[in-house]
């Protein structure tokens, strides 16, 4: 299960080819990564 921003989690990964599950996963730690930088900026 793969959680995201604003609590909505995909639990369904099998509705998704592999593919596009490796590209939400790069996506996914892209945000947190961002989401933890602005963070520090506070």
């Amino acid at each position: 299960m793969i959680e995201l921003c604003g609590g909505y989690k995909l639990d369904c990964l099998q509705d998704y080819s592999p593919d596009d599950v490796a590209v939400m996963k790069v996506e996914i730690e892209r945000f947190r990564t961002l989401s933890e930088a602005l963070g520090a900026l506070r």
